[in-house]
């Protein structure tokens, strides 16, 4: 099947379904304007951007996507399109996923492609937040360790100390084995899209742990747990926190899940958190 066919099954779906998402390969029909952008070691980083919906935004709001999740599909379009309430929007598609080049390396250079959207954003706006999902906070903490001054605060949802611990801690198994025996989680993930098969690189590159940078974070963070997380446990989260010299908060949704399931099955309390944050009264 060629690319126009499944763009072609993709557009009837979306206007047959009345604009529901769909999973797996499929782009969202909320997706933004996409822009490229080149890394320092010469990766070009794709991004699809999302304009405030009024007014010009004096803030930028980049997002950084969890593993195997792509910048232009559900729920990641739906939550890019909330948070232009609070200014301009720039979803990634880190190295070796999606329309970025390169290969994948688990955490230990994605960080280095938002650099080329931070040095953008500081150049155009007043202020510029990070708000990561699972491995994609990892990848906001490491640059707002090594780019302060290119950051302004930093979101972190379901944050893991680096990848090798969710591994340790049997995460995978153990969110495996929870959807497989759960229809309506099962229904739920179908509609989130994730490609596990793109570019990998060598998943146990060298890598620090983020509880060791994070007493060097010298911008805010703020943490998002889910107290029913079965992935990135909220203990891992909780030992990069601790660690945080900084201004810092901690948020736990004990009904919760993973990164952006939070934002689909507790889309009101994850909303909340995010105006907390963002207009800084947390």
């Amino acid at each position: 099947m060629s690319v126009y066919s499944l763009n072609y099954i993709n557009t009837f779906l979306a206007v047959k379904s009345k604009g529901k998402k769909m999973g797996w390969f499929f782009t969202s029909i909320k997706a933004g304007q996409e822009q490229f952008r080149t890394t320092e070691d010469g990766i070009r980083i794709a991004a699809d951007f999302f304009k405030r919906k009024r007014g010009t935004a004096s803030r930028l709001v980049i997002v950084s996507p969890g593993f195997a999740k792509e910048k232009n599909g559900y729920p990641i379009t739906d939550l890019c399109r909330h948070l232009t309430r609070y200014g301009d929007v720039v979803s990634i598609d880190f190295r070796g996923v999606g329309h970025s080049g390169g290969r994948y390396t688990f955490g230990a250079e994605e960080y280095r492609d938002l650099e080329p959207y931070l040095k953008w954003g500081r150049q155009h706006y007043r202020k510029t937040i990070l708000l990561g999902l699972s491995m994609g906070s990892y990848h906001s903490l490491r640059a707002a360790h090594a780019w302060p001054r290119l950051v302004d605060k930093a979101l972190l949802v379901s944050c893991p100390s680096q990848l090798e611990d969710v591994l340790k801690t049997l995460g995978p198994i153990r969110q495996g084995w929870a959807i497989a025996t759960d229809w309506k989680a099962l229904q739920k993930r179908i509609k989130v899209r994730g490609n596990l098969f793109f570019r990998w690189g060598n998943p146990f590159s060298p890598k620090p742990k983020a509880e060791w940078l994070a007493p060097g974070v010298s911008v805010p963070l703020s943490f998002l747990v889910g107290g029913k997380d079965r992935l990135v446990v909220k203990s891992l989260s909780r030992k990069v926190y601790d660690e945080a010299s900084n201004s810092k908060s901690w948020t736990e949704i004990p009904e919760g899940n993973h990164a952006e399931f939070l934002f689909v099955e507790n889309q009101r309390k994850f909303k909340d958190w995010v105006a907390a944050n963002i207009n800084g009264r947390v």
